[in-house]
């Protein structure tokens, strides 16, 4: 089960993954026009990355986190993959360090 990550979610977002930081940890503002394209990566409302407090900011991400998280992990278990597909995933996670 792989975990979402800060990198990730920047990349996806067109930006460093240094600023992402900064945003949640807030140390920099999140641009308005950022604002939309976090909320449809993460779910975490616009207005929250905008206006939240750090608190805040940080407890959401820690839900979508956790939240996708879960959904891999599930999505890893599904059944209704072809059975060689699911075999492949083990044993690339058995090769795993």
């Amino acid at each position: 089960m792989k975990k979402i990550t800060q990198r990730k979610i920047a990349e996806m977002a067109g930006i460093k993954a240094y600023f992402l930081n900064h945003i949640l940890h807030a140390r920099k503002g999140c641009p308005p026009s950022l604002a939309p394209k976090l909320e449809e990566l993460t779910g975490i409302d616009r207005k929250v990355w905008v206006w939240g407090s750090r608190e805040k900011k940080q407890a959401e991400w820690n839900r979508f986190v956790n939240s996708s998280s879960e959904t891999s992990a599930a999505d890893d278990n599904r059944t209704d993959k072809p059975e060689e597909h699911r075999n492949s995933e083990q044993l690339s996670r058995a090769s795993d360090p």
